[in-house]
């Protein structure tokens, strides 16, 4: 599934579950505000008109005694139907309410209640008032039957309050129940939601991680130098096809650097045989073979052979690399003190150093220090060193190489955190190398900054050690020296921690 279409699908399913849980909360809440505008629009006003009604009764009941003791006495018999009207008109009012069943049933009893008094009790009162007074077993009989009528109605009444108040209880516990149902959806969904959201997350977090691990490591590795690195073409398609972009891309140029290492291979070794023909021919001049040379032709034949043996030593380095990172370098390996390998690298070494009156200063702890490498090409390594150092250190100037054992905080990136090991450092008292270019300076052809354009040299030679270095299992990188200068530190494993060939039998395909 592509990438694009696990996030529609993913952010799909939570606004699916968030227009759900919305849709039942918009449920629950119109129920709330029904049972709500029924509690007071409608429960509420049957029980102020059942008060009214109830309030009405007692004043139909105290006028009533009053209208008996006066033997009919014709204004209170006008404020008794008045007040009957009123209560009529209550109970008509009650009866166009939309109220439950329960609710209707109860005033239906108390209709036919109030009815039963309008048909007997107005007719007898209106009999005594037309016949100006009646007789007190009349009266009586009359203030007796209104009780009656008044106790049913009353009782009614009562009757019709409480299954409202009743109704009112159950729509208040219906509208908590909804309350609290549309407060556990609430929750319900919430949770649902973010551990949809988690799981998305997760599943795309992961789905682009990885390959972008991949991708970025390779990119790494690419940069420094390594072209037949690879990077699996697999996740989703896009991140798949990046991939494979990436692989022929590696691919491209691993063809593009051989075709140049080729190259230059090849151009270098068909000016070998000329160059040295023109050194040597060169020097037979000066032994003055062909005849006397006179002194500025001695002069222009000896720059001409110090360019001749840059240029042939350019020509060395440049096949020296070539023949480092093609993987057909044999590494005789052998159990060396590092003492020795130093006191050979400053011989060579001090030669130059004393045409630009250098000092060359050796130190060397005194404990046994072994190291299981290639005699040869650790020399030049180590020799590589110290003639940049020379090379960078202005005339007057000191050159060091210092031997000892190696410590766990010597600082080496990526090299081993145990201490064991050897660590040779070559310290210079030159203008040291800017921080922007202590990752690089390792690399083919590099040249730090322009302070440095001046002096001679192909750039390779802090490349060729460092192959060398790593092809033995160790590190090699710079710092800066306290109170001016550089430090470039080669750690090298102890012959026990190197397991034989450092190099395993494949030097790297490459400096960084």
């Amino acid at each position: 599934m592509r990438l694009a279409t696990k996030v529609a699908v993913g952010f799909a399913l939570l606004l699916a579950l968030m227009a759900g849980a919305g849709w039942r909360l918009l449920t629950v809440i119109d129920r709330l505000h029904a049972d709500n505008r029924q509690l007071t629009l409608i429960s509420f006003r049957v029980a102020d008109l059942g008060r009214e009604i109830r309030s009405g009764l007692d004043v139909l009941d105290e006028f009533g005694e009053k209208f008996l003791a006066l033997g009919g006495d014709r204004g209170y018999f006008a404020s008794l139907e008045q007040y009957r009207a009123e209560i009529s008109a209550d109970l008509a009012r009650i009866r166009a309410l939309d109220i439950t069943p329960d609710e209707r049933a109860a005033v239906e009893r108390l209709a036919q209640s109030w009815a039963a008094y309008l048909e007997d009790i107005p007719a007898r009162e209106r009999a005594v008032v037309d016949a100006g007074g009646s007789s007190r077993r009349t009266l009586a009989a009359l203030g007796a039957a209104q009780a009656g009528h008044l106790a049913q109605i009353d009782t009614q009444l009562a009757a019709l309050l409480e299954t409202s108040r009743q109704s009112m209880e159950a729509r208040v516990a219906e509208s908590a129940g909804d309350a609290r149902q549309a407060a556990g959806t609430a929750r319900i969904a919430t949770a649902v939601a973010l551990v949809v959201a988690v799981v998305l997350s997760v599943v795309i977090i992961l789905s682009i991680r990885g390959p972008l691990a991949r991708l970025t490591r390779g990119t790494r590795v690419l940069a420094e130098g390594d072209f037949s690195h690879r990077v699996p073409a697999h996740g989703s398609p896009e991140l798949a096809s990046l991939a494979e972009d990436f692989n022929s891309m590696a691919r491209r140029l691993g063809e593009l650097d051989r075709l140049k290492q080729d190259f230059v291979a090849g151009v270098s070794h068909d000016l070998r045989a000329p160059l040295a023909s023109m050194e040597e021919t060169t020097r037979l001049l000066l032994e003055g073979l062909a005849g006397p040379v006179e002194p500025r032709q001695r002069r222009m034949l000896e720059l001409n052979l110090q360019a001749t043996e840059r240029l042939s030593s350019m020509i060395g380095d440049l096949l020296d690399l070539r023949r480092l990172t093609s993987g057909k370098v044999e590494y005789e390996i052998e159990r060396l003190a590092a003492a020795d390998l130093a006191r050979e690298a400053t011989e060579e070494a001090g030669e130059l150093a004393r045409r630009k009156g250098q000092t060359l200063r050796t130190e060397v702890a005194p404990q046994p220090m072994p190291v299981a490498a290639d005699r040869s090409l650790l020399l030049q390594a180590l020799r590589n060193l110290l003639t940049n150092a020379v090379k960078f250190t202005p005339d007057g100037g000191t050159v060091g190489l210092r031997v000892q054992p190696a410590s766990g905080d010597d600082g080496a990136s990526g090299a081993s955190a145990s201490g064991d090991g050897v660590l040779f450092e070559v310290w210079d008292t030159g203008p040291g190398v800017p921080d922007e270019s202590k990752t690089r300076i390792f690399e083919r052809f590099y040249r730090s900054d322009p302070d440095r354009k001046g002096r001679q040299g192909t750039g390779l030679g802090l490349a060729i050690a460092r192959t060398i270095v790593h092809d033995h299992g160790g590190a090699l990188w710079v710092e800066d020296r306290a109170g001016g200068g550089s430090r470039f530190l080669l750690r090298l494993p102890s012959p026990a921690a190197s397991g034989g060939d450092p190099s395993g039998g494949e030097p790297s395909q490459g400096a960084a």
